[in-house]
Order: C-alpha cells, then structure tokens, then sequence
C-alpha cells in the first residue's frame, strides 16, 4: 500500500514519498502529483528516471485529474525521461559537443586492432570480440568517471554560471578542468593497480574521457538547471523526480544531493518505489552494497518475503530459463505466441534489457501486420 502523499511546507528540503509498485502504481502516482501541484499552485515538472512509463504517466495523469482546478494549474504537468530533460538543459548549445556511441567504440576499437597484446590481455582476439570488448571498455571508463567527476561538481557549477566565456574558451576551460581532475585521480587509483588489465583500462579511461562524454554533459546539464532554478526562484517550477528503476549507488547518492541542492531554489519531491508489500524476491528489499554486490536478506526479510509470495496469485506462472542472449528473445516471442493461440488479446512484456525487447519485438514482426505492437519505451 503507497504512502499519503506528504505535506509540502516552506521547509527547503526534498520531500520523500514511496508508492507500491502494483496495479495501482500509476494512479497513485498521478494522484500525488496533482495533489504536489494543488499545494504549490504551480504546475510541476515530473522528471523520470527512465523514460519507460512516460506514456502510462501521462495517461494517469489526464484519467485522474481532479475536478475544478484552479486555471493556473489546469493544464497537465509537464513529463519527460531524465535524458529528454539533460538535453533540454538551459545553454545547453554552449556544451562541449556530443560524441556518439559509435564514434566512442570506434576509438576504443581501433586501439584494440592496433595492439595484439591488448587483444591477447583481455582474451577478445576475434572481430566479434573486440567490439564487445570495445563496449565493455566505454562502459567502465564511464564507471570511473561517474566517480571522478562528482568531486569537480563545484567547479562545474562555477563554469556554468559564468555567462562571459565564448563558447570555444568555455570548452577549453572544461577540457582543462577535466584533465586535472582525471590526472589527479589516475595517480591514486594507478597505485592501487596491479593487474595488467586494470592497467591498460585507467590508460584508456586517461586517454580517452572527453568533455563530450554522457557523464560530463549529464553534470554540465544538472548543474545548468540548478543555476536557472538558482536565478529565477520566483518562476522555478515544483520538481517532481520519480525513480522509476533501481539506480546504480553512485547515481543514487548524486541524485540525492542534486535533489537536496534544488530543494533550496524550489519544491522538490524525489518518489521512490516501496517494495516491501509486493516484494517477491530478496533483491527487492535488500538491494546492492556500494560494490554492485547484492545484500543478504536478514530473517525479518524473508519473512516479509515469504508472507507476499502466500498472499500472491501466482496461478499459471512460469519460470523458463535461457542461457544466452537470442535463447532469452525466442523464449518471450513463444510464449507470446502461445498466449496468443489461446485466445489472449493484451500481453504485456516486461524487459529489464532494452537490447533483449529490441530483439523480442523483432521476432514478433514476423507474425505479421495482424500483431498491433506498441513499444513504450522507444
């Protein structure tokens, strides 16, 4: 059962409510947050952590729409994904420019075909296996900077609120900034190194972080939000921050200060998912320690667990098991096909992968135009 949405008083501070996520997630969601916007009188900015329930969002919010609103709020509140919402940062033509996946693979890939030993190191000597290796490289070098980069929030935030720079002074101070941040953090962690791998990796993440990289524009554009909510206090909009999956630690504690920074400026509600009357699973209450590593379910836990799995209808459930990517897609576009050849009309699919829904979804073409598809997540 969610929690009663809280009570917004003038304190500057976010403001936390759990919602159950079950059957009623969207309407209570859409609830709260018309009941944030009858407190505030303004109509609220409603950010999603991924961009997935957007159009469910936004269908709530028109179906529960209270009766007899003031005018100034009457319209509906504004919904975007957290990227949509980077992007449409204020001045954000003045940032560093953007560099595209590929155009990141491909550096990183090109090194790799230059240097056998690398290949060798990492056991990827096929085609194949150095894209994915590749891949796996951009991916922890975005790790690394999403740990370095936070500390240079500060001066970030001083760049963004200066307005005299040009444009091209302004990235070669952001360059600047982000090769001492990375110099000074390479020599603590390289010191730490002892594998060959880990290495080469901090060379990579060294040699290759940019100010075009996703993690730096994604604080370039926090920061830019923060300095208009900062200077237009008066108009800054009630922020509505809705985590809509489980984030990574290190993201949970940068949203959280974020949150607590734009409180000072504007209403801000940061709305989280409260497990523990649906959770099935330990994974669900316990959640990650700040290695990625799952936390142990303690007996008053399993317990809870185990009272949800009895109160669940779990009738005709099934548990069907795939060892390796394109198994996992054939397996959701079956039994689909099965639902279907039983006479079912609405079937939902729930992937934690978006590369596995892309996949399922092209197996599913294949029934022909007579399958109406409708992806809500892009």
């Amino acid at each position: 059962m969610s929690q009663p949405f809280p009570t917004m008083t003038s304190e500057r501070q976010a403001f936390h409510w759990e919602i159950a996520p079950n059957a009623d997630a969207l309407k209570e969601l859409a609830k709260g947050i018309w009941a944030c916007a009858q407190q505030t009188g303004k109509r609220p900015l409603v950010v999603l952590s991924t961009a997935g329930p957007l159009m469910g969002v936004r269908a709530a919010l028109e179906q529960y729409r209270p009766q007899e609103l003031d005018p100034q709020i009457a319209f509906l509140p504004q919904v975007m994904s957290f990227s949509d919402w980077l992007e449409a940062a204020p001045g954000s033509w003045k940032f560093p420019k953007k560099q595209t996946d590929l155009e990141r693979w491909l550096s990183v890939y090109i090194n790799l075909r230059k240097h056998k030993t690398l290949q060798s190191w990492f056991k990827a000597e096929s085609e194949g296996g150095a894209w994915g290796l590749a891949q796996a490289v951009i991916d922890a070098c975005d790790a690394l900077s999403e740990a370095v980069v936070p500390l240079m929030q500060s001066e970030i935030n001083a760049l963004v609120q200066n307005q005299t720079l040009d444009p091209e002074l302004w990235v070669k101070k952001v360059e600047a900034l982000l090769d001492q941040a990375i110099a000074k953090a390479y020599v603590g962690l390289s010191r730490k190194v002892v594998d060959q791998e880990s290495t080469v990796l901090l060379a990579f993440w060294r040699y290759l972080s940019s100010p075009g990289d996703p993690v730096m524009r994604k604080h370039f554009a926090l920061a830019a939000h923060l300095q208009a909510a900062r200077t237009n206090q008066a108009m800054a909009r009630p922020l509505i921050w809705v985590e809509t999956a489980d984030p990574k630690p290190i993201d949970q504690e940068t949203m959280s200060q974020y949150l607590q920074e734009y409180s000072q400026f504007a209403p801000v509600v940061n709305i989280g998912m409260n497990w523990h009357a649906v959770a099935l699973w330990s994974e669900a209450l316990t959640g990650q320690d700040v290695e990625g590593q799952l936390k142990p379910a303690d007996s008053e836990q399993q317990a809870l667990i185990d009272r949800n799995i009895q109160a669940s209808f779990h009738d005709g459930w099934k548990l069907l098991a795939a060892r390796r990517f394109e198994e996992l897609a054939w397996a959701a576009a079956k039994s689909i096909e099965g639902h279907l050849i039983a006479g079912k009309t609405n079937i939902a699919l729930v992937a934690q992968d978006r590369l596995a829904a892309r996949r399922a979804r092209a197996l599913l073409s294949r029934f022909g135009p007579s399958l109406r598809i409708r992806d809500e997540t892009g």
